[in-house]
């Protein structure tokens, strides 16, 4: 059953999809307020929670009292978010008990891992991301924001439920997590399922690590940047997934090898070589409008319409990342917040954009 939020924020998407038939014209408060018919409490938290979900466009960032946003419009995500929703509908209508039962898409990739192993864990995951194209709703990494546990879950059946039912699970074998009672119980539940296990060794010590029945486990070693191409292949394959060329994220296992615990100094100056051209290539838009067009494609493979809205959208976030740092904006934060954006959404400009607006808007709020 939805929040109270969650259903508010519903009826803002249907209002600001059936309003316009889904053109993407811009509402303010005032006119979504009569249209929801939601108090200004409601309305700003409904806004505030589609906005943190990447469904909204903000066109004004400045709202009028009793509003805390200006104009909103529905992006790409946030039409495919309405259009699914009222399939969900429709199914539910048609069946009710085949609605019920229907499976909920699960977490496909979970991470086990100790919480010193944090930043480890979150490199594994930007390699993924590129590598496999996952969404971040695709794993679970509970030491990793934007991968932790949703708000109110009851974390002990969430972590039963999802450490069985995923897809691949990823051990990140270090001497913290062995160490770690709940990474030796994630690593024994799914052990005793007999489900797929992937170990990824990221400490010097190596396979001597894994005790008991895990030691008849074979574990790839991170320190290995062919066992790191092995890794992606494998996990690629249980996921029906055909990586991309070693080319686009060889980087990434470099950052990934430089980031391990004892790391060698030459692994780690090339990893900051490694970050630095990262940086430097989230300002290189030469080959924009062929990643515009795979990712508009592959988002709505049969919907003509959507494609055209998503590249006119894509496009227009590209001319506004092209502006590059904002004058308020330290080059130092600039740095960071476009090196996080650029990393979170490889292909995807609109999201890229949103993301540093959001990071811009947070850190003038901060020195306020």
């Amino acid at each position: 059953m939805p929040t109270p939020i969650e259903a508010n924020a519903l009826r803002v998407v249907t209002a600001l999809f059936e309003s316009d038939n889904g053109n993407g014209v811009p509402f303010d408060g005032d006119s979504l307020k009569s249209t929801t018919k939601l108090s200004p409490r409601d309305l700003n938290d409904a806004v505030e929670y589609l906005s943190s979900k990447g469904l909204l466009e903000r066109n004004d960032y400045m709202g009028t009292a009793p509003y805390g946003f200006g104009d909103v419009s529905l992006n790409t995500h946030g039409r495919r978010f309405y259009y699914e929703t009222k399939e969900k509908a429709k199914t539910s209508t048609k069946n009710p008990r085949t609605a019920k039962s229907a499976k909920r898409k699960g977490i496909r990739v979970f991470i086990s891992h100790s919480s010193k192993d944090a930043e480890v864990a979150k490199e594994v995951i930007q390699l993924l991301r590129t590598a496999l194209g996952l969404k971040a709703d695709d794993i679970r990494c509970t030491s990793v924001d934007g991968y932790r546990l949703p708000a109110g879950a009851s974390t002990d059946e969430q972590l039963k439920m999802e450490i069985f039912d995923s897809e691949v699970f990823i051990g990140l074998i270090s001497a913290d997590s062995m160490r770690s009672h709940y990474t030796l119980f994630e690593l024994g539940a799914r052990w005793g399922a007999k489900r797929i296990m992937a170990p990824l060794l990221i400490d010097k010590k190596g396979p001597e690590l894994l005790q008991g029945p895990l030691r008849g486990i074979n574990a790839l070693n991170a320190y290995e940047e062919a066992q790191l191409l092995q890794f992606v292949d494998e996990v690629g394959k249980e996921l029906k997934i055909k990586p991309d060329n070693s080319s686009a994220y060889l980087s990434l296992i470099k950052r990934l090898i430089g980031a391990l615990p004892n790391a060698s100094a030459k692994d780690k100056a090339i990893a900051v070589e490694e970050e630095r051209s990262i940086v430097e290539g989230a300002d290189d838009y030469s080959n924009a409008n062929q990643i515009i067009k795979e990712h508009c494609t592959a988002e709505w493979p049969d919907d003509f319409f959507m494609q055209k809205n998503c590249t006119e959208q894509q496009r227009k976030a590209v001319l506004e990342l092209k502006k590059g740092r904002p004058a308020d904006i330290s080059e130092s934060d600039f740095l960071i917040i476009r090196k996080k954006a650029a990393l979170d959404w490889p292909e995807d400009f609109f999201m890229r954009a949103n993301q540093e607006q959001q990071q811009y808007q947070a850190l003038r709020s901060l020195k306020d």
